[in-house]
Order: C-alpha cells, then structure tokens, then sequence
C-alpha cells in the first residue's frame, strides 16, 4: 500500500520457478499474478493472431498443471497467471482476439472443474510493440498506435501498455515517449472507450470472425500440446512454425501485395537518420524480434 492507494505487483516467473518452494509457499497463502505468459512474443516474432492465442493456451495450461502438481487448487492455481499479447493492424481480428482467448482459456480451466466461476477469467494486457513500425516515416506511429490500442480495449483487455515506437532505434525521441503515454489517455479521458462494456457486442462480423479464429487457435493449441512448445524439446518445431508464418509475411510486403505507409509505399520525402539497433532475443521462446521496416528496406 502508498499513502491510500493500493498498488498490484506482478513478476514474471517461469516454469522454471514454479519449483521455488519459496515461491509456491507465497502462493499458497496468498494469489497473486506470478507467472506471465508472454505471448507478445509470438506476436514479435512474425508470428499470426491464432498462433498467438494457441501459444497463450498451450503454455498457460503448462503452468496450471505444474502448479496443481505442487499442491495448489485448480482455483488458486488459475488466480496465478496473467497473459501479455501484442496486437496488429487488423483492427477487426485484433478485436475480436481477447475475447476468443479468453473463452478458450475458460473451457480449459472449467475442464479441472474449478469452484468458483471467476477462476474462468484471464488476466490480459495489450503491449503494442514494433512489429510494424517505421523510423522513416514516425508521424504514422502515431496512428497505428491509436488503433491498435482502440482494438486492444475493445477486446476488453484489463491493460494496455503502448511502448514508445522509436525504443529501439539509435536515439530514442522525446516525443515518441509523451505519445506512448498520452495515446491511452486521450483514449480514456476523451473518447471515455474504458466505460464501454463490449462495444463490438452483437457484430456479425465479429462474431463470424471470432467463430474462425477460434477453430484455428484450437487446432494450433492442440499441436503445441502434441510437440510441447514450452519445452526445450518443442522449441524447435515452434521456431519453424513461428519462422513459416514470418517469412511469409516478409514476402508479402517486399512483394508489395500488403502496404506499410512510408516504408513500402509512400515514402516520407524528409530523410530520416535513425536506424534500428539490436533488439533483445526474446526470453521465454528465444525468437528474433521482427521489424518489417528493417527487413525489407537496404
């Protein structure tokens, strides 16, 4: 607790932790969001929207299990995750992505016959990333941040975390910092989005989509329980997986079948001087960030 306020801490622990016997013994007394499921990574990787989910399903599930072999209720063990994924530009499959995880993250807790109802529910936060950003042309940032948060809350994410899109290039703007912040706040205090309950509630669309997305992240959950992903075994028929999808994607925009705004088309006519440095091999599936700017530009 700070003066009245009371502040939630999160960590993210691996299944490597759930051996702490220090760790299992907090948990035991009191549930808290420990272990983070990152399926942001498979979002930055290259990695498809149902790919994602499937990961998110596949290693979640992992972590249940290992934490009721040490002793803990399905219901406290369910109350000990939380789930980070990135979000794309397809705003109308990104929206519809929280809500098909979270319906089949519940058919697999219900499977362990929880008795509480709210064991169902999954802890979700957004990270927008870089996947689709440019150095050459940041004004745009701006805009594919906004609307990749707006499909993040229509979701009906429970956190957004809008990352600054310069973070890794050269030198990191001022600018691009303030916007990270301000985006999700102009949001929240001038559309007023965060007191909409559902608002894609009832689309057809939506719910179509939902319906296909859901078949296809079931299938991939369940080849990611048959190859065991989150093991050092499975890692390598992830990486192949992930890698088939990413290449593809590469592919598509060097081809020019799919347009990003002033890297592929339309360039920005005042040079820029940033360039993209090293990003981070990510921790928890040990993949290559992707940035399609840096990709497919010389």
């Amino acid at each position: 607790t700070i003066g009245k306020r009371t502040v939630n801490v999160s960590y993210e622990a691996g299944l490597e932790e759930i051996k702490s016997p220090i760790l299992l013994e907090l948990l035991k007394q009191e549930q808290f969001p420990a272990f983070c499921v990152n399926a942001f990574e498979i979002h930055q990787a290259g990695g498809s929207s149902y790919q994602e989910i499937g990961f998110a399903l596949h290693y979640g599930h992992e972590i249940l299990l290992n934490l009721m072999d040490s002793g803990l209720s399905i219901d406290d063990a369910a109350a000990c995750l939380h789930f980070h994924f990135g979000v794309n530009s397809n705003y109308l499959i990104e929206s519809a992505k929280f809500d098909v995880f979270r319906s089949l993250w519940s058919k697999i807790v219900h499977a362990y016959q929880p008795e509480h109802n709210c064991s169902h529910r999954a802890e979700t936060t957004a990270v927008i990333g870089h996947v689709n950003k440019s150095l050459k042309d940041p004004y745009t940032n701006l805009l594919r941040q906004t609307t990749e948060a707006l499909s993040a809350v229509n979701g009906g994410v429970n956190n957004v975390l809008v990352q600054p899109y310069d973070l890794y290039s050269d030198s990191p703007s001022e600018l691009a910092q303030r916007m990270a912040v301000n985006i999700s706040l102009l949001l929240a205090e001038e559309s007023h989005i965060d007191k909409v309950i559902n608002p894609l509630g009832g689309s057809y669309v939506i719910d179509a989509i939902k319906d296909q997305l859901s078949e296809n992240s079931w299938e991939f959950f369940l080849l990611a329980e048959k190859e065991s992903y989150s093991s050092e075994e499975g890692r390598n028929a992830l990486h192949q997986e992930i890698g088939e999808t990413r290449t593809h994607r590469i592919d598509e925009f060097k081809s020019g079948k799919k347009i990003l705004i002033g890297v592929n088309k339309f360039p920005n006519p005042d040079e820029q001087h940033d360039s993209w440095k090293n990003i981070p091999v990510m921790s928890q599936t040990k993949m290559e960030a992707l940035v399609i700017e840096k990709e497919i530009t010389v």
